[in-house]
């Protein structure tokens, strides 16, 4: 029986050790699968991370489709400019062949013609220099293309080893999952086969235990003889052997089942036992507290009794000198005392003031001094009450802690309040990025600094509430100290007095023993007072600082929602200054963009201008028929001819010199000083009687000349009659004494007509 127990308990100690081994195979089985986990995790980062790279990657080959099609879009505004260059150049040439028709060489004033040919050498050295500078922005947005595609082409290059490092990763990462249900998968095996091996070892152990006992009884000899039989036949019929052995391994794995119950139980009442323990400690937490809470009432008890007890020996020690005094009293006034009724004993108190009944005088003393130790009472009570005063004052203080946290709450609230305000203020701010960049940056950095300012503010209001709070304890703490101290000098005046009260009592003990006892009643009843309103007031003490207590743990709870709303808030300001920053890149790059169009416009408008100048540009058909016209007219000496001197010197801008020269003004470069209206004739009659005398010498006549001026007038064109128009302008001005002023401004668009604007 002993060889079966041993066995058993061997037995039990292999499942045992099988249990431990499957459960260090187990913690090893969960680390693997904690790791597989884990590097699960990180091939779906590293996933996470290829997609943001292959977004990175679109992003970057949209950019680069944008900027090459920005350059194409600058090649044909640049081909558009050239062409337009053509286009001009060509609509110039036809204009002048066109003029060169319509007009001979003869009636064209050398001065035109040199105006006209420095106007076009202006024209092409400006084309020159616009063709120059559209060659070098051509040349600059090359440069910048081949820096961008050299850029793109390096940051695709990143992008490429990058996601081959993460592919190879990502490999690996597989690797060590495969390799990793491997080990899984082996180790399984491997548990497995050790408990096999360890249930055959534990019946081959059991086989020869009962060989072992066979031989000690006959009983087990019997079932030894069995167990050969068996053995034989397991020999004879191993596949029996098999099922056995099966049959065991099943009984076996059935312990093991109900041992894995028994630990799964084991472990549920570990945990109820852990959920106990934990509501054990909380509740020993708790009633620690209220030990405490209980410490210290036993402890103000206790110097209440302490005091009590001082108090009383202080009253013993008053009557013990009573005596000695009434003693010496009697002993003073020569009064015997009687002898004793009993040996080794002296004269009772009450013997003595009988003694001392006769003396009134000191009987009335003894009434005064009864009523300085009422008064005394009186003056305790009043202290008591003083006392009541100053706790009053301290919950009062408490209070005003109280409302100076809600104030702080309340700044705080108004600060969020500002915050928020601030964040409108801002959004605001940041609507008006296209009128200044500058200025939204400095109220940001403004924001920034407002922002420390509040935080350095919240934790000097913090400082300031703590440092209240010690304060406020440190002022009860020297207030109680002080009380005791003022309580200790009264009672050391008390007993001074008490002393010299006590000298000038001298007779009429008996009186003086009635009012004692009096006193003593009364002071027990004030006792009894005291203490009831001791308790009365440490009951409301009590109940006032679990109503603080947890008015100050709703403040907590305000408090912590107010920083999580703080904190809210400053993430909130964070994403807003976020999306702003955003906001002013993608503004800065439209504001870019802008200011280039502003550029290429600019640069059209100037060249636009430049041709368009009403100080250099005059349409010379106005002026050849507005000279051909004065000719005739001075021929002819016509009154017209003034008018259309006017009207030249109008359209020429000439100065005063020159309409002085011109005989339109009186001066000393007039021909005739002192006429206006006339001095100019002789000047160009003079250049004119040159021009009939050379044409008189070539052969051509007035007449004729003028019938060519008749014939001319049969085809009249458009500046013909725009020059009548002026002529009728003009005589309209002079008779109303206003000169007129006219100018006509070229378009280079209109092949053969002119405009005029009149200011």
């Amino acid at each position: 029986m002993t060889a079966k127990r041993e066995d058993g308990c061997s037995l039990r100690e292999e499942l045992r050790q099988v249990s431990e081994e499957r459960d260090g195979l187990k913690v090893q089985i969960d680390m693997l699968r904690g790791k597989l986990v884990s590097t699960t995790e990180e091939s779906a980062e590293m996933r996470r991370l290829y997609d943001v790279m292959q977004e990175e990657r679109t992003k970057l080959s949209r950019q680069y489709n944008e900027c090459v099609a920005q350059l194409r879009s600058l090649q044909a505004a640049h081909e558009a400019l050239r062409e337009e260059q053509g286009r001009t150049e060509e609509d110039y040439k036809q204009r002048l062949e066109e003029f060169a028709a319509q007009h001979s060489p003869s009636l064209m004033a050398p001065s035109t013609e040199i105006s006209s040919d420095d106007e076009m050498r202006k024209k092409v050295d400006e084309l020159s220099r616009r063709l120059d500078d559209l060659t070098r922005e051509k040349v600059q947005l090359v440069r910048e293309r081949e820096h961008i595609i050299q850029l793109l082409r390096q940051e695709k290059q990143n992008l490429c080893a990058a996601l081959q490092e993460e592919d190879e990763m990502l490999c690996n990462n597989e690797r060590l999952a495969m390799r990793f249900n491997a080990l899984i998968n082996e180790l399984a095996t491997l548990t497995e086969r050790q408990q096999l091996r360890k249930h055959s070892e534990g019946l081959e152990k059991n086989s020869e235990v009962v060989g072992m006992e066979g031989a000690e009884s006959a009983a087990a000899a019997m079932y030894g003889s069995g167990l050969e039989a068996r053995m034989e036949e397991y020999r004879r019929d191993p596949e029996v052997a098999l099922g056995d052995l099966a049959g065991k391994l099943s009984e076996a794995q059935e312990l093991i089942r109900q041992s894995d119950e028994e630990k799964a139980c084991l472990l549920s009442e570990k945990l109820k036992l852990e959920d106990l323990l934990s509501n054990s400690e909380v509740n020993v937490a708790t009633l620690s507290e209220k030990l405490n809470e209980k410490c210290l009432l036993v402890d103000t008890l206790t110097n209440g009794r302490d005091e009590l007890t001082v108090e009383n020996m202080k009253l013993q020690q008053l009557h013990q000198q009573l005596e000695q005094i009434v003693a010496n009293a009697l002993a003073c006034a020569d009064i015997e005392v009687p002898s004793p009724a009993y040996e080794d004993t002296g004269a009772s108190f009450a013997e003595k003031v009988t003694m001392m009944a006769g003396v009134f005088v000191q009987l009335h003393e003894s009434g005064e001094a009864a009523k300085g130790i009422q008064k005394e009472w009186a003056q305790a009570y009043e202290e008591a009450r003083s006392v009541n005063n100053t706790l009053t004052q301290h919950i009062n203080e408490a209070w005003k802690s109280i409302g100076l946290l809600r104030e702080e709450l309340s700044l705080h609230k108004q600060l969020l309040v500002k915050a928020k305000e601030e964040q409108r203020d801002g959004a605001q701010l940041l609507q008006q990025v296209q009128q200044s960049f500058a200025d939204v940056s400095n109220e940001l950095q403004l924001l920034k600094e407002e922002k420390k300012e509040w935080q350095l503010a919240h934790a000097g209001a913090l400082s300031t509430s703590s440092t209240q709070l010690a304060g406020s304890a440190a002022g009860h703490v020297n207030s109680a100290n002080s009380g005791k101290n003022s309580a200790v000098t009264c009672t050391s005046e008390e007993f001074c007095e008490l002393q010299v009260e006590v000298e000038q009592l001298r007779c009429d003990v008996h009186d003086r023993d009635d009012k004692l006892v009096r006193t003593q009643q009364a002071l027990d009843n004030l006792q009894q007072v005291l203490d009831t309103f001791t308790l009365h007031k440490n009951k409301d003490i009590e109940e006032r600082t679990v109503g603080m207590q947890m008015e100050i743990d709703e403040l907590r709870g305000q408090l912590v929602l107010c920083e999580q709303k703080l904190h809210d808030s400053k993430k909130e300001m964070d994403m807003l200054t976020m999306s702003h920053r955003h906001e002013l890149a993608a503004k800065n790059m439209e504001i870019a963009a802008l200011h280039r169009k502003h550029s290429e416009l600019r640069k059209l408008l100037d060249d636009t201008a430049r041709q368009l100048n009403g100080d250099n540009t005059i349409d010379k058909r106005v002026i050849s028929h507005l000279t051909l016209n004065f000719i005739h007219a001075f021929v002819a000496q016509k009154a017209e001819a003034d008018e259309m001197l006017k009207v030249l010197s109008n359209l020429l801008n000439w100065d005063e010199g020159m309409q002085e020269k011109a005989g339109l003004l009186p001066g000393p470069s007039n021909p005739k000083p002192g006429q206006q209206q006339r001095g100019h004739g002789h000047v160009i009659r003079g250049f004119m009687r040159k021009m009939w005398t050379s044409s008189a010498e070539k052969g051509i006549s007035r007449d004729d000349y003028c019938a060519r001026g008749s014939e001319r007038s049969s085809s009249r064109s458009i500046a013909e009659l725009w020059v009548d128009f002026l002529m009728r302008e003009s005589e309209n001005d002079s008779s109303s004494n206003i000169p007129p002023v006219a100018r006509s401004i070229n378009i280079a668009g209109n092949e053969k007509e002119s405009d005029t604007v009149f200011s």
